[in-house]
């Protein structure tokens, strides 16, 4: 069933291209565990990432953590993903796509703000 999913993501992806932007936040347990469950869905999905760069970011989906430990247990079960991408495409994927969105936000949100409404 995984195998399939990625190909699905990237369909979605490709045809995004030149419309709408669809960005997949990664961050959910529940993910990671089937991505890095065999290496075949390590493959498949380190794939798509590596095609997909700038669709993809890690985000901080974390139900109340109780300590640090718990907050950073998700990106530590990607270990084996960040292995498997490019290094230009890991640090994207784990931090610069997080910024280029949120600070991208902020500053259409502080347009609009300053236009009065």
């Amino acid at each position: 069933m995984l195998i399939r999913q990625p190909r699905v993501l990237a369909t979605i992806l490709l045809g995004s291209l030149l419309t709408i932007v669809v960005m997949f936040d990664i961050s959910w347990d529940e993910v990671a565990k089937y991505v890095v469950a065999t290496p075949d869905s390590l493959k498949v999905v380190a794939d798509v990432i590596n095609r997909y760069p700038d669709r993809i970011l890690f985000g901080t989906d974390s139900l109340a953590p109780k300590n640090e430990q718990e907050y950073r247990k998700t990106y530590y079960l990607y270990d084996s993903l960040w292995r498997s991408l490019t290094k230009d495409v890991s640090v994207k994927v784990r931090k610069a796509n997080y910024e280029r969105v949120f600070d991208e936000a902020a500053r259409r949100v502080r347009k609009w703000e300053a236009r009065g409404q």
